[in-house]
């Protein structure tokens, strides 16, 4: 049987996602803060070739969703200078990322005006140097804002160029190139032109044929591995969950799927404060790591996702108000925006604060009910795969926590781990990390399957 406790957190569950939908029949018809029927939409090409998986962001931060094969969309205004972060060039031009593709390595695309955002652009941030692509190198400045490598042999020869030119020097912003730097390439650049207009080649063959020139001892290619590859298209590694939600579509949501985004920042922000807190009345390294090396994370992973939708943590379905970080800031350790939480908080405090063991106890029934709540939850996200990849992702996280508490009750002598809590708590079934499943263990918990940058996973 499930404790008091735990049984009252199924019913929060059916009053977080009830309520909005009641509040939905006042008046507010469920609109949703992210409606983007009447906004005119605006598309950036990135390119360098393709630049695929990237962060595009507006002066102000806003940033566009990629629609795939290098473009971006914005949706109503948005405010020059452009500027890219992140990303792999798709050097074959198939539109995935794979075997032989290039890394940016740091490079980035800026843009003061137009719809492009390419190496062109980014040399005309600075006016001296536009100046001279248009009277060295004959470029105008509409195919300076417009044109890209894959449509303009000019373009892509000054691209090829310069890329080639930062790579070997280590540049990441070509904008900043000085006079001298410029003047040792130009005559490079000029020939380049020529041959490639001359050529009956395609911009992508003659791109291809650059990138196998670099490749030698001394400088070769920042190329992808097969591991990274197989991270990026995982959603695992060092890849940034702001860069994974800029390849997906933002959805007009339910106010169900509002109300999960709300609780769940509300569960995350529970469990890490609960663990941080214990930890204060008896010291392990389970609870520690796991509050700060993944549940902190859980937390920012649910809020870029609120941000994303501009949802408020308490009024989410009024698009009236908007997301707000200093909101999310304002909320002190043990302190939270739905009372149910607050409660659930309280009760799970009082019930770890007894010993060392009822504290890590406390841990595996966080973690079971977490993952209850995340299978419901991905069901509801439905089509929404940004929030069902978070969700997914969070999932991860909590069967590998739940491995984490498990090997330290055992080495705490309760011989059963999790399991000596009852069936309800008891999950060999549960997927396992690999120390798991060598029989060691993972006593940190941190053996989650995506690991994000910034705020994230």
């Amino acid at each position: 049987m499930l404790s008091q406790t735990f049984k009252f957190k199924k019913i929060t569950l059916a009053i977080a996602l009830t309520l909005p939908l009641l509040n939905g029949c006042s008046g507010t018809s469920g609109a949703s803060s992210a409606d983007t029927s009447n906004l005119t939409t605006t598309d950036i090409t990135v390119e360098r070739g393709p630049v695929l998986n990237a962060v595009v962001k507006d002066k102000n931060g806003k940033m566009a969703v990629a629609q795939g094969n290098g473009v971006y969309r914005f949706t109503g205004d948005f405010e020059y200078p452009l500027e890219t972060t992140g990303g792999v060039i798709d050097l074959n031009h198939n539109g995935l990322v794979d075997d032989g593709d290039l890394k940016t390595d740091g490079l980035k695309l800026r843009a003061n005006e137009g719809k492009v955002l390419t190496l062109a652009s980014t040399l005309a941030i600075n006016t001296e140097l536009q100046q001279k692509l248009i009277d060295n190198i004959d470029l105008t400045a509409d195919a300076i804002q417009t044109h890209t490598p894959t449509n303009d042999k000019a373009i892509a020869a000054l691209s090829d160029e310069i890329y080639k030119y930062c790579i070997e020097n280590g540049i990441t912003d070509a904008s900043t190139l000085t006079t001298e730097q410029w003047e040792a390439i130009e005559l490079n650049i000029q020939n380049r032109i020529a041959n490639y207009l001359a050529s009956e080649k395609t911009a992508a063959e003659l791109e291809q044929e650059m990138v196998d020139g670099l490749v030698d001892p001394l400088n070769p290619p920042p190329l992808l591995s097969q591991a990274e590859i197989d991270a990026i298209n995982n959603n695992e590694g060092t890849h940034s969950l702001e860069a994974t939600l800029a390849t997906l579509p933002v959805y007009d949501l339910t106010d169900e799927q509002k109300a999960t985004l709300a609780f769940m920042w509300n569960e995350e922000k529970m469990a890490k404060d609960l663990y941080f807190s214990l930890n204060d009345l008896y010291p392990s390294q389970t609870l520690y790591n796991i509050a700060t090396n993944a549940e902190t994370e859980h937390q920012n992973s649910v809020a870029a996702l609120l941000q994303r939708y501009n949802l408020d943590l308490e009024y989410y379905t009024d698009p009236s108000y908007s997301f707000s970080q200093e909101q999310l800031d304002s909320y002190p350790t043990g302190s939270f925006s739905n009372s149910d939480v607050q409660a659930l908080y309280n009760a799970l405090y009082s019930e770890g604060a007894a010993s060392a063991q009822a504290s890590l106890e406390v841990g595996c029934k966080v973690e079971v009910t977490d993952i209850n709540d995340l299978n419901t939850y991905i069901e509801v996200a439905g089509e929404a795969q940004d929030i069902k990849m978070v969700f997914e992702n969070l999932r991860k996280g909590s069967y590998s926590h739940y491995w984490g508490f498990d090997t330290a009750l055992k080495a705490q002598g309760v011989t059963d781990g999790c399991c000596s809590l009852g069936a309800d708590f008891c999950h060999p079934e549960y997927p396992a990390n690999d120390m798991q499943q060598q029989g060691q263990g993972s006593a940190d918990g941190t053996g989650e399957g995506m690991r994000l940058q910034k705020g994230k996973h």
